[in-house]
């Protein structure tokens, strides 16, 4: 018994060192995305529930995001390298400056790529991804509360499991280029603005979470630019 708690402690100092650690992350964070990109998305879901409406597809992209993105790397986290999710943006940080952030650059982000986005008819085929949120008050919301625990654990896996599990290796900002990549080519496929600007959003919440150390700010502000696209779209639909 001793000798196998022996080697399990080799193992898990051998995963947590400099050099282990980060290829252990950037190894299971793209291993996540290749498979929530095929399996978790609403396109997918068709696949598995024949019968499934545009609604309960969103809803699935929501909890496999969740899983994926989120709590499989907490568990990497709190298993493999046995340390705290607070370590990896699981905390409120410096919340003055992450409000002061979003208090001036969503308004920025809204009047200028947020409303102009509702003029192009790709976006509007894409967003909401639920296309019968539009439809009521209700259905709004219902795709809109769960769409937030889905950004929970998109942020937690890029700008937390990533940024927090490299950021002492390679440096800061080297971190934030190195997660923005996986999580701006996950929207290949989307319209092309979407895409593009995930390479600047990717190093605009990069930052964020760095300099509160949360991921809750990145999270709320990606949350009010989803909740907001949507929103424009839906108010100027005819």
């Amino acid at each position: 018994m001793q000798r196998t708690l022996n080697y399990r402690a080799k193992i898990a100092a051998a995963l947590h060192s400099a050099e282990m650690k980060p290829a252990v992350v950037l190894l299971a964070s793209v291993t996540i995305v290749a498979f929530h990109r095929y399996f978790g998305r609403i396109t997918f879901a068709p696949k598995l529930f024949p019968s499934i409406s545009s609604r309960d597809a969103a809803l699935f992209e929501c909890a496999s995001t969740v899983i994926l993105m989120g709590l499989v790397p907490l568990a990497i986290v709190t298993l493999i390298f046995r340390e705290s999710g607070r370590d990896y943006g699981l905390a409120l940080g410096d919340w003055k400056f992450g409000l002061k952030f979003i208090a001036i650059t969503f308004p920025i982000i809204a009047a200028v790529s947020l409303y102009p986005a509702t003029k192009i008819p790709e976006m509007r085929v894409f967003y909401p991804i639920d296309q019968g949120a539009g439809s009521s008050v209700s259905a709004f919301l219902q795709l809109q509360l769960p769409s937030a625990v889905l950004l929970l654990g998109w942020e937690f896996l890029f700008r937390g499991f990533m940024i927090f599990g490299l950021k002492d290796r390679v440096g800061d900002w080297p971190a934030i280029y190195i997660q923005t990549i996986p999580s701006a080519l996950w929207h290949i496929g989307l319209p092309f603005g979407v895409t593009f600007g995930a390479i600047f959003g990717g190093v605009m919440f990069g930052y964020l979470s760095i300099r509160t150390r949360s991921i809750l700010w990145p999270w709320l502000l990606h949350y009010l630019i989803w909740v907001g696209l949507d929103l424009f779209i839906v108010l100027t639909s005819p």
